[in-house]
C-alpha cells in the first residue's frame, strides 16, 4: 500500500512523544512492505536523536511559532496548504496518516481531511481537541 504520513515533527528532529512514535510506526509499516512517504516540517532540532528511520522524508513544511505575526501566520499557512496539496498529488497515496500537526497550522490537517483520501488521525497529543474547541485561538488564519 502507498502511504503518506504528515507530521509536524519527525525523527531524527523531534522532541520525543508523537514525533518519535510517528517514526517508529512508519518504519514498521515500511518493514512490512508498504511504501511510506513522509511530509514534515523543516524544523531541525539542535539535538537530533540517533534514531533515523530508513524511509522517504521530505522536510518542506514551515513551522509556525506562536510568536509570528498575523501576516506571517497567513503566509505560512498558505504555503503549507499548497505544499501538502502538491505532496499528495505527487505521491498519490492510498491512505494518509496524520500525526501531530499542531506546529504547521490547522490548514494542513484540514487539507488532509478534504483530500477525500482515506486517513487516520494519530492522537498522541491534545492538539486536535484544543483546535476544535477554539479554532481562533489555535490558528488565527482559520478563526
Amino acid at each position: 500500500m502507498r502511504l503518506a504520513a504528515i507530521s509536524h515533527l519527525f525523527p531524527p528532529h523531534h522532541n520525543g512523544g508523537y514525533g518519535h512514535q510517528a517514526g517508529v510506526f512508519c518504519e514498521r509499516l515500511h518493514q512490512r512492505g508498504h511504501s511510506v512517504h513522509v511530509l514534515t516540517s523543516n524544523i531541525l532540532s539542535p539535538y537530533p536523536s540517533d534514531y533515523k528511520p530508513n524511509i522517504s522524508i521530505e522536510r518542506l513544511l514551515d513551522g509556525i511559532p506562536s510568536t509570528c505575526s498575523f501576516l506571517e501566520l497567513q503566509q505560512r499557512n498558505l504555503k503549507n496548504t499548497a505544499t501538502t496539496r502538491r505532496f499528495l498529488k505527487r505521491v498519490k497515496p492510498d491512505f494518509i496518516i496524520a500525526f501531530g500537526n499542531d506546529g504547521v497550522g490547522f490548514n494542513v490537517y484540514e487539507t488532509i481531511l478534504r483530500s477525500e483520501i482515506p486517513s487516520l488521525t494519530w492522537l498522541g497529543d491534545t492538539w486536535l481537541s484544543q483546535a476544535w474547541t477554539n479554532l481562533a485561538q489555535y490558528d488565527a488564519w482559520i478563526g
